[in-house]
Parts: C-alpha cells; sequence; structure tokens
C-alpha cells in the first residue's frame, strides 16, 4: 500500500514538474554542448615501423640489444619483439623527448610555459601510445590537444604538430640507434683488436716453438718424411732380400771363397748396414731421416703444435672478418628503422565527440533528474 502511495506520488510529481525537468535536461544538455566547444580539441596521428630486416643494423645493433636485456636476448624468433620492446623503451627515454622539445619548441607554447623542464618531459611522454605486434610490427599514436576555446589556427596548429611529433620521434629514435650502435661497435673493434693481438702473441710463441721443434727434429713436414723414409726401408728390404736369395744359390754352385760368393756377401752387409741407418735416422746423404722408433712421438707433438697453430689461425682470421664488420657498422650512417607509413596531419578532431557527448549528458540529465524527484519524494513523505 505505502509502495503504491510512493509510486503515485512520484507520477504526480513528474507530471507535475514535466516542464522542469525537461527544462533541465535542456539546462544539463546545452552546458554540455556549450563545453564541448570550448574545451580542449585532442587531433591524433600515426606512424608505422616494419620489421626490422635480419640483417640490418649488422653486429652492432645486436650487441646494443644484448647490452639493453643484459646480454640474455637470443635474437631467433622473439628477434623483432626485443627490438620493439628497445624502442618503446627509448620513445619514453628523456633524450628522445628532449630532442623532441627542442626540435619543435615545445616549451615556447602557451600550454606549457608554466611547466618546469621536468614536468615537460613527462607531459611530453603522455603524448605517445605505442603499440607493438608479435610480428615486430610498430604503431606510433601521437596525440595534441589545443587551448580552451581554440579558434581555427589553433586547431590546424594542433593537427599539423600532431603529425610532426610523431615524424620527428621517428627520426630521433633512429638516430639515436645509430650513435648507440656504431658507439657500440667502436667499443666491439677496439675489444676484438685486443683478442687479436692477445692471439697474434700465443700464434707467434707456438710458431716458434713449431719451428724450433722442426729444426731439432729434423722435421719438415712429418706425414710425407715418414712416408719416404718407409718407402726407402721398403726398397732395402726387398733388396736385401734379392741379395740374399743370390747369395744362398751362389754358394751352392759355387765355392765359399769364391769371388761370386764374397761380392755377394759385401752387399748384402752394405744393404743392411743401410737399413740400420734408416731405422736410426743416421743416412748421411739425407739431413732430414727421422729415426723410426721416435716417429710416433714426433708425430704426436707435431700434430699437437701444428693443430694449436692452425687453430690460432681460424681464430685471428674469424676476429679479423668481426672487426671489419664491426668497423664498417662503426661508420654508417644508413637509417635503420624502415618506416611504412608516415605520419599526416589529420583532418578531423579525434576528441570531443559531440554525439558521444551529447548522449552520455542526456542520459546523465535523466538519471539525475529522476533520483532528484525520488530523494524530494522520500523527504517530502
Amino acid at each position: 500500500m505505502d509502495q503504491e502511495i510512493k509510486f503515485s506520488s512520484i507520477v504526480s510529481v513528474l507530471k507535475k514538474n514535466t516542464k522542469y525537468l525537461i527544462a533541465f535536461n535542456l539546462l544539463f544538455v546545452s552546458l554540455v554542448m556549450a563545453y564541448s566547444f570550448i574545451m580542449p580539441q585532442s587531433f591524433s596521428a600515426s606512424t608505422s615501423i616494419m620489421p626490422p630486416a635480419k640483417n640490418s643494423g649488422g653486429g652492432g645493433l645486436s650487441s646494443l640489444l644484448n647490452n639493453f636485456a643484459g646480454g640474455s636476448l637470443m635474437l631467433g624468433a622473439s628477434g623483432s619483439s626485443d627490438e620493439s620492446m628497445l624502442y618503446e623503451e627509448i620513445l619514453q627515454s628523456r633524450s628522445l623527448l628532449n630532442g623532441v622539445i627542442d626540435s619543435l619548441k615545445l616549451d615556447t607554447l602557451s600550454q606549457y610555459k608554466e611547466l618546469d623542464r621536468i614536468e615537460l618531459i613527462e607531459e611530453v611522454a603522455g603524448l605517445f601510445e605505442v603499440e607493438s605486434e608479435t610480428n615486430g610490427f610498430m604503431v606510433i599514436n601521437t596525440n595534441f590537444n589545443t587551448p580552451y576555446s581554440p579558434n581555427e589556427n589553433q586547431k590546424k596548429f594542433a593537427a599539423e604538430l600532431s603529425a610532426r611529433i610523431g615524424n620527428i620521434s621517428i627520426d630521433i629514435l633512429d638516430n639515436i640507434l645509430i650513435e648507440k650502435t656504431n658507439s657500440t661497435a667502436k667499443l666491439s673493434v677496439a675489444y676484438i683488436s685486443s683478442q687479436i693481438d692477445r692471439y697474434k702473441v700465443q700464434l707467434d710463441s707456438v710458431a716458434n716453438e713449431l719451428e724450433q721443434f722442426q729444426s731439432e727434429n729434423k722435421v719438415l713436414v712429418i706425414e710425407d718424411q715418414v712416408q719416404a723414409i718407409v718407402t726407402q726401408a721398403i726398397e732395402i728390404s726387398t733388396e736385401i732380400a734379392k741379395f740374399e736369395t743370390e747369395l744362398n744359390l751362389a754358394k751352392i754352385e759355387f765355392s765359399p771363397s769364391s769371388k761370386r760368393v764374397k761380392i755377394l756377401e759385401q752387399q748384402v752387409n752394405a744393404l743392411k748396414e743401410q737399413a740400420k741407418k734408416i731405422e736410426e735416422g743416421g743416412i748421411t746423404d739425407n739431413n732430414f731421416s727421422i729415426p723410426l722408433k721416435d716417429v710416433p712421438r714426433l708425430i704426436r707433438v707435431y700434430a699437437e703444435l701444428f693443430r694449436d697453430r692452425k687453430v690460432l689461425e681460424q681464430v685471428i682470421l674469424y676476429l679479423e672478418t668481426q672487426r671489419h664488420e664491426e668497423s664498417i657498422q662503426q661508420n654508417k650512417d644508413t637509417p635503420i628503422l624502415q618506416v611504412l607509413d608516415e605520419a599526416v596531419t589529420p583532418q578531423k578532431k579525434s576528441y570531443p565527440k559531440r554525439s558521444r557527448m551529447l548522449i552520455a549528458g542526456l542520459s546523465l540529465s535523466i538519471v539525475f533528474s529522476i533520483l532528484f524527484l525520488f530523494i524530494y519524494v522520500y523527504i517530502k513523505k
């Protein structure tokens, strides 16, 4: 019963105050619409960056990324997202924001004159909105607001400035990347050069040790020398077998004291003496003869020294290649970023949307007016 009375009271109040409700709603909506004309207007522009090419930036950018992530980044499938993270960090850095402020003289604008440098940097940082895709694409949205009650010139200036901020930020970002990459490459060149010098000292030591080993053991190319010695030993052993056969046949055919037997015995003894010298490495007409009993040890030591020398030569060759690449990067001045779409001056404001403000204002005024009536009836009853 009480509820019916209350409802009927509210309906009665609504009927009695219909014109006041309409007037209140019209006034509220008018104030909202009036404010939409005098409030600051926002203009937005966007620029997009393509994923970096796999070989863009050279070793310097890779080093810069590794330094940025404490050496934990692996430029594989996640390389593009890692670079996007780096770009986002730089876009919020004081170096880039100061560059944007100085390039566009934002500190001279009326809405920023009262701000100190730190506050201005924070304000300009809020103008950027970065969207990063997993495939490496980046979209940088830049917004700029007009002062209150803007005229057409101020609107045009804000629209143009929103695009200029986006484009100048890309230019400054690219310059920072080039500068940092070249600086990283310079440090890499210095480090690689020090490593090359260190390995060259080791190579000289190993080369001297190998040369001394070759001189002391009469070794040039041990494989060829061993093969030549073994070939000589086989040939002499074959000759010994032949002459011993002839000697045995001569002893059957002739007397032991015959001249033929004596000559064959001398030849066999001479060949055996020569075979002994080959085994001992004492052939007088060959200064590079190696004792066969020492061959395993000599081969092992020679192989180790030869291997060490080749390894050091390959390491130095690799480092020289790296130094050459980093030296090129150190003096490189080509753009690193690949811009897909530059920011263009927007033709329309992005905010406020008057139709949305009108709907929102009307909805709020209706809610407030009905709520006021409920409170009025409740207090009255």
